[in-house]
């Protein structure tokens, strides 16, 4: 029986290496996780919660069930992996925040196709991480709750930068979508 929490840790300490490898002393931005300083930090307390709480019923169920791996599982590890990379990557060349970016007024040149490349990194993540665990309740703990924390924490940077930032970032949002390239 394959492990896949083993490889789920194989990758996150893969995925580490080449973090510390491509950012050096700078890897702390691979763990930024707001665009937009608001005046409440609920929505961000939430979702973070939420993705930890996603994160850790996935596992708990993966080693109470104990499942054989199938290919969902198998596809699972590899968009985690994928994921993770692209963040990796991502975070190599774009060095700010989308609030910095608004600021420098280069927001259309590193945050072109979508404003929250970083959040979708980490929900495709945490959908591999739910995938590659074989949970049906993760996933659907993932949709119920995840998704709208993640959504509500949008929203809430969103209108920061609208207050912000009024016409650069009306003109920029008009251009560019929230999360999935020509869909939202």
């Amino acid at each position: 029986m394959v492990n896949l929490v083993k490889i789920l840790i194989a990758e996150s300490i893969l995925l580490l290496l080449i973090a510390l490898a491509i950012l050096g002393k700078n890897i702390k931005r691979l763990f930024i996780l707001s665009n937009a300083k608001t005046a409440r930090k609920e929505s961000l307390y939430i979702y973070i919660s939420s993705t930890a709480f996603v994160s850790f019923l996935a596992i708990a169920s993966y080693l109470i069930n104990k499942p054989e791996a199938s290919p969902s599982m198998w596809t699972g590890a590899a968009i985690f992996l994928l994921a993770g990379l692209w963040q990796c990557t991502r975070r190599l060349r774009t060095k700010s925040s989308l609030e910095e970016a608004l600021k420098n007024k280069t927001a259309n040149k590193t945050y072109k196709r979508i404003r929250h490349p970083d959040k979708l990194a980490i929900s495709l993540m945490l959908l591999g991480l739910c995938l590659a665990t074989g949970s049906a309740y993760s996933l659907l703990i993932y949709v119920a709750i995840y998704i709208p924390s993640l959504i509500f924490l949008i929203h809430e940077e969103e209108s920061a930068l609208l207050d912000r930032y009024e016409d650069y970032w009306q003109n920029y949002a008009s251009k560019t979508r929230r999360l999935i390239p020509n869909i939202y």
